[in-house]
């Protein structure tokens, strides 16, 4: 079983919200890392889990928001952007803390 594969199938991933989120950032020059759980993956035997965290350069939430309220279920949190996808069970988290 390939990588993406294996990650569709743990986070019933049937909208490509993976492939998606990636696009999204690539198509607008989104500056961004992976941070957390899935950061730790590149160190260390695979981690399971259904949240992606993302660190984006400082200034490119805010940019980049109004095309994400478009394409993305959005909730707000003091210190992160919360995206959803209808059809994935993957959760990808934009922290917003400055610190980051």
């Amino acid at each position: 079983m390939q990588a993406l594969a294996f990650w569709q199938a743990v986070t019933v991933d049937r909208a490509d919200f993976l492939e998606t989120m990636v696009s999204f950032l690539d198509e607008h020059g989104v500056l961004y890392c992976v941070v957390d759980g899935q950061a730790v993956n590149a160190y260390v035997d695979p981690l399971v889990s259904l949240d992606l965290d993302l660190a984006l350069a400082a200034g490119e939430i805010t940019r980049i928001e109004p095309f994400l309220q478009a394409k993305f279920q959005i909730e707000r949190f003091p210190h992160s952007l919360n995206l959803a996808m209808e059809g994935s069970k993957l959760r990808v988290q934009l922290q917003t803390d400055p610190r980051y």
